[in-house]
């Protein structure tokens, strides 16, 4: 087992605040790792220009041409369900590593030779660390049976959830607060930018949950958001 000091590293919060995408108090109230995983060959990657987070944010702690100390790093979904990001370590780009083995082998433990992670709810873009777990591939493979995660409408719903609501890993909001966003445009008449200062998120984030871009699972239209939430 390794010991915890490999784990422990110095972050300036406020310098990475002032620059990012978060706040200084949202970076201290994490535990942060260095990301790691083994690949193919069992060799040890490490992304030391990274951060991220026990709830799945990766933000970059280095500086260097072309990128901003403190972004968060995109993360997206294949149409395989799984969510993928591209990290640098030693000069190489990793571009397709898969996020759920990122969290569980940073967090927890190298994934033994011969297994593979399981998303327990059966939802691949869930990656809390509570909802994986290592199984055999024919383990896997029952529990997927199981669970009927056959491209069904319950499998799609809960994707959908997971990559456009609270769930989302990089979600700052709720729906109480998402609601509230939207009463505040459409019946108080604020302006896009006061209620990002209230929310303490940006101008075009508040744009894409008004015009129904994001935090709309039912797909309404703005007209239909407006009619819905404007109440």
């Amino acid at each position: 087992m390794e010991k915890k000091s490999k784990h422990k590293i110095k972050i300036n919060p406020k310098e990475l605040a002032k620059h990012g995408d978060m706040t200084e108090e949202e970076i201290r109230e994490r535990k942060w790792r260095i990301p790691r995983f083994w690949d193919v060959r069992g060799k040890k990657i490490l992304f030391n220009n990274y951060i991220i987070s026990k709830d799945g944010i990766v933000i970059r702690i280095t500086k260097n041409s072309g990128t901003c100390l403190g972004k968060r790093i995109g993360i997206r979904l294949e149409g395989n369900g799984y969510l993928v990001l591209g990290l640098y370590s030693e000069g190489n780009r990793h571009p397709g590593t898969k996020f759920h083995r990122l969290m569980y082998e940073t967090w927890k433990n190298k994934i033994p030779k011969g297994l593979q992670i399981n998303h327990k709810d059966g939802v691949k873009s869930n990656n809390d660390l509570e909802n994986l777990e290592v199984v055999t591939a024919k383990e896997n493979i029952q529990h997927a049976i199981r669970m009927g995660l056959h491209s069904t409408e319950r499998q799609r719903k809960a994707v959908s959830e997971v990559m456009t609501g609270e769930k989302h890993y990089g979600a700052k909001l709720t729906r109480k607060s998402v609601k509230e966003i939207r009463y505040l445009s459409y019946i108080r008449n604020w302006t896009q930018q006061k209620i990002a200062d209230k929310f303490k998120v940006s101008k075009g984030c508040v744009n894409s949950i008004l015009q129904g871009y994001h935090w709309n699972i039912e797909k309404l239209t703005k007209e239909e958001l407006r009619e819905k939430y404007g109440n």
